[in-house]
């Protein structure tokens, strides 16, 4: 559970028939922390905050799309966390545009 905002910004190349854009993004993103416990629920209010920069290629044909992506998360809370403050993730969205 959790949620996220910000931006991103598409380099748009109108040339290809087949849309391409390469993006880029900044995100400010929460989720509930992991050590508080699934059964405590979101009431407990353990979140994790984190700046979430995404870099990715969203490929689009017709009203179909699809995007991988690579990103680095930064958490900015959970200090006492054991591992780096710093993450990189790696995803692939797909979706349609109406």
């Amino acid at each position: 559970m959790g949620y996220y905002g910000g931006f991103k910004y598409a380099f748009h190349n109108d040339k290809k028939p087949k849309h391409r854009d390469l993006y880029i993004g900044a995100l400010f993103a929460s989720a509930l922390n992991e050590r508080a416990g699934y059964d405590q629920g979101i009431l407990a209010g353990v979140m994790d905050y984190r700046i979430y920069v995404p870099i990715g290629l969203k490929k689009q044909t017709n009203n179909f799309y699809r995007a991988p992506e690579m990103a680095i998360n930064w958490f900015i809370t959970g200090r006492e966390r054991a591992n780096s403050d710093f993450s990189i993730f790696i995803g692939y969205q797909v979706g349609w545009l109406f």
